[in-house]
């Protein structure tokens, strides 16, 4: 996938074209969002249940050894954060239990190493930002055909960034 880009900047006062282009190897994703499919789905409806039941959500203990607002202010996903992922924090700690207690976490970590060597090769960095997060969702979710199946992968890849795998610490 592509992102062309329009820079109106230019000092000549031609457009510019920036192409960006991640290459992102999305089979480990795959397997474990459709191994662990069932699994996936039935602790997210146990927590929405606990939460209904409750009248809120319980709050989870995971230690998180970040300030998240920090963590955006470097990614420059202060407004990204707020409007897309912020909503799903957690259910992303439901996630980080779940994959914690199938010892699914060293797994995790290593897979991610591709999307932040994609990330490294547009950026120079680990950093993210809206436009290169975006690719990201895109890239993951462009071949999967069912709509269920497309919003838990961009949960999980919020919650990739969410607990550090992937972005600027």
């Amino acid at each position: 996938m592509s992102l062309y880009e329009i820079n109106q900047s230019n000092q000549n006062g031609d457009n510019k074209v920036e192409i960006l282009d991640l290459e992102i190897d999305v089979e480990w994703v795959r397997n474990i969002i459709y191994n662990e499919k069932e699994k996936i789905i039935n602790v997210l409806s146990y927590f929405k249940d606990a939460k209904k039941q409750n009248g809120e959500a319980q709050e989870q203990e995971i230690e998180i050894m970040f300030d998240i607002d920090d963590k955006n202010k470097k990614n420059e996903l202060e407004k990204f954060y707020d409007k897309y992922i912020k909503e799903y924090e957690n259910e992303m700690d439901v996630l980080y239990n779940f994959f914690k207690d199938e010892e699914k976490i060293d797994e995790i970590d290593e897979a991610s190493e591709n999307i932040k060597m994609a990330i490294y090769s547009i950026t120079k960095s680990e950093k993210l930002t809206p436009k290169i997060f975006n690719i990201i969702i895109q890239k993951h979710t462009k071949s999967i055909a069912d709509n269920k199946d497309k919003k838990l992968m961009k949960l999980f890849i919020f919650f990739l960034y969410r607990h550090c795998f992937i972005g600027e610490v």
